[in-house]
């Protein structure tokens, strides 16, 4: 069949998307007549993954073939949110959003049955607005879902979950992710849709529908205040965001000029995306029902660590994106790669001084009190800052000599390696930040605390067999760590083995 249309933009080693239109083989017959100008066929490229390939009767196709025009209109609708809100539905229970859909497709059996009723509700108009799926109308699509991430776009997929789809159909790549810099994907998928438009348009000038689709593709590169609330992501849709953001405004109205430009940056410049600035990393790795006072308390501090001097820049200036799938591994290995130059000819009988670490590379420790107790601990860092790391005092884990380290050090991790956009950081740690971001902040504080070879020492010069409750607490005691993870790291290290940590986990239940 002949193509009427074409036009690829991007980098398919990056991010591409290719669109084409056709005759419609069936004449438009079931089909709107707008929506029958529109058949036609789309790649979309990731990294030199074509997402849309799949074999139909074991012939490998190449594209996707379906009317396109309510993928169009299902892109211009959720831009604001594809770009902008990064925090999962109900839980965040996974790295991935396609991970995060995947384990929470059914509501717990714990909850009641109104509560299973909004946790199905909460899923359905996320997966609604990050799904490509939801945009099929009958077409096979692959399950493919964008969202942000911080300062990149998140693409996820998984074929898992897709609806039941013809059994002589299968997507050539059945599962991934990657995560790409906003402008690799923003700017090529906005030039396809905005000339599919203006091709479609006219084809048939009169159409309602296609006049405002077009007005609503162009203004997708202007100032829209909805993107920063769905940055901030103070609950769980965007009304409820918007009302949120009052007591953050007239907090912001109080504070001098440069410190407001700096916590909240500037969005309000025509763009297709909003860049991420302190405030929206800090508030989208909190709680979605966070209150009042917990909102105030961190701008506060935000404003209190404002600085004329980044202190760690030459420290981040070679840091790395975390990885997903080897985040554990990940935060080891960095964890010695810094522990080799700072802690090398410390006393090897002696537990790592943390506090003198942060303090040596100019990082201010203090404390808050947040109602939230499930904020660990907060860090701050940027051109504009002084680095700190701010312990919830309500947080049970920092009420104790072993739980304060680890929280230190993790913490590091953050300062160190998850520097977001023009290399700032207003970070909380807790449930919903990014799931592998916390996993390798912990990975490299259990090996920052615990190197290998101050256990060697610890288990050679011991009376107690390395597999004993007494040896773990020797460890933990000359180290200063906690006992779970001492065990949880002695076994990633492999001096006990997983019969050994599971009875000494049990031990201490």
């Amino acid at each position: 069949m002949a193509v009427k249309w074409e036009r690829l933009a991007g980098d398919t080693s990056k991010f591409a998307l290719k669109l084409s239109f056709s005759d419609d083989p069936d004449s438009g017959v079931g089909a709107k007549p707008d929506d029958a100008l529109s058949w036609g066929s789309f790649q979309l490229w990731v990294k030199e993954r074509n997402l849309a390939a799949h074999y139909s009767g074991g012939e490998l196709i190449e594209a996707v073939h379906w009317y396109l025009l309510p993928m169009i209109e299902w892109i211009t609708a959720n831009w604001d949110p594809i770009f902008h809100e990064e925090r999962l539905p109900n839980q965040n229970s996974a790295p991935t959003a396609e991970g995060a859909l995947q384990r929470t497709a059914e509501p717990p059996l714990s909850l009641k049955e109104a509560e299973s009723v909004q946790w199905e509700q909460m899923w359905f108009e996320w997966w609604s607005r990050h799904s490509l799926e939801a945009a099929r109308e009958g077409g096979i699509f692959p399950s493919v879902c964008l969202r942000r991430w911080r300062d990149e776009l998140e693409i996820s997929w998984d074929a898992r979950l897709a609806p039941k789809r013809p059994e002589n159909v299968e997507f050539l790549h059945t599962s991934g992710t990657s995560r790409l810099p906003l402008s690799d994907v923003a700017e090529p998928m906005f030039q396809v849709i905005a000339e599919a438009v203006v091709y479609l348009r006219s084809r048939n000038e009169s159409s309602e529908r296609l006049n405002a689709l077009h007005d609503q593709v162009n203004a997708l590169r202007a100032a829209r205040e909805d993107r920063v609330a769905w940055l901030l992501a103070l609950g769980t849709r965007l009304e409820d965001m918007k009302q949120a953001l009052e007591p953050v405004r007239e907090f912001a109205a109080s504070l001098p000029d440069k410190a407001r430009r700096i916590i909240f940056g500037d969005s309000e410049s025509p763009s297709l995306y909003v860049r991420p600035f302190p405030a929206a990393l800090m508030f989208g790795a909190v709680s979605p029902r966070i209150s009042v006072p917990d909102r105030v308390q961190l701008l506060r501090s935000l404003a209190e660590a404002v600085d004329e001097t980044d202190y760690l820049i030459d420290r981040v200036a070679t840091s790395e994106a975390v990885d997903a799938e080897r985040s554990w591994e990940q935060g080891y290995r960095l964890a010695q790669d810094f522990g080799a130059e700072h802690v090398a000819d410390a006393p090897a009988n002696d537990a790592i001084d943390i506090e003198g670490i942060l303090a040596s590379l100019g990082v201010t420790i203090d404390e808050i009190s947040l109602e939230d107790e499930q904020i660990r601990a907060v860090a701050i860092a940027g051109p504009d800052y002084r680095p700190m790391v701010l312990l919830n005092r309500k947080h049970q884990n920092n009420g104790h000599d072993h739980g304060r380290r680890f929280s230190l050090a993790h913490e590091l991790c953050h300062l160190l390696f998850d520097r977001a956009f023009a290399r700032e950081l207003a970070f909380a740690s807790g449930p919903w930040a990014p799931r592998d971001v916390e996993k390798r902040a912990n990975a490299f504080a259990a090996m920052l605390l615990m190197p290998p070879e101050r256990i060697v020492q610890i288990v050679s010069s011991s009376r107690h067999h390395p597999g004993s409750r007494e040896l773990a607490l020797e460890v933990a005691s000359r180290l200063r760590t906690g006992y779970a993870a001492v065990v949880g790291h002695m076994y990633n290290l492999s001096f006990i083995d997983e019969y050994d940590r599971d009875i000494l986990l049990d031990n201490d239940a």
